[in-house]
């Protein structure tokens, strides 16, 4: 099973990909994978762009990050076919989220990664952006910081999770409970 998570920064979403794993480790064969991999030569690029070290427009921004996705697909497949489950922290829904609020068209994002592997589950994290702002424990990087843009990216994240009929967690609750609840959901399935 191919799970995904999904959500900005803070949401939860490193945490509850561990803690699945670990859980899921004890019975079954399991991989965690994270978008961006910032050790290519793509990665490189996306990194110091997050950090405010390079400028490029939207749309390059969103190919890089695409193009490091499409530079893992063969890695992607092989850890899909070897396990019983990969989880993902974060995936291509992410560069949809962030970009489309800054004004590119979703479905030109979505194009952009036709043809990488689907995922069989998607939970999205939500949270509010005030709590975002209360978990934050370092610098917002260079796409967090407008905190207009977050705001309006967490509610585009809400209505796309709708649209996709993706499971929605409240991430405001105790680590725990959500954990529990994931579990569950994953177990039914």
């Amino acid at each position: 099973m191919f799970i995904v998570f999904e959500g900005v920064d803070n949401s939860g979403k490193t945490t509850q990909t561990q803690i699945i794993k670990e859980t899921l480790e004890k019975e079954y064969k399991v991989e965690k994978f994270s978008f961006p991999v910032k050790t290519t030569r793509i990665g490189k690029e996306i990194d110091a762009f997050l950090r405010g070290e390079v400028n490029y427009s939207p749309y390059v921004i969103s190919l890089l990050f695409s193009a490091n996705r499409w530079e893992h697909k063969d890695i992607l497949e092989e850890k899909i076919k070897n396990n019983d489950f990969l989880i993902m922290d974060r995936y291509y829904y992410s560069n949809v989220a962030y970009w489309s609020v800054r004004g590119l068209d979703e479905n030109w994002l979505l194009n952009l990664d036709k043809g990488l592997p689907e995922p069989d589950i998607v939970f999205y994290l939500d949270i509010d952006y005030e709590d975002v702002v209360k978990r934050r424990k370092e610098e917002f990087d260079i796409i967090e910081k407008n905190g207009r843009l977050l705001k309006e990216t967490i509610n585009y994240y809400r209505q796309f999770a709708k649209k996709h009929n993706w499971i929605f967690i409240n991430a405001r609750k105790d680590v725990a409970q959500v954990s529990k609840e994931i579990l569950e959901i994953i177990k039914n399935k």
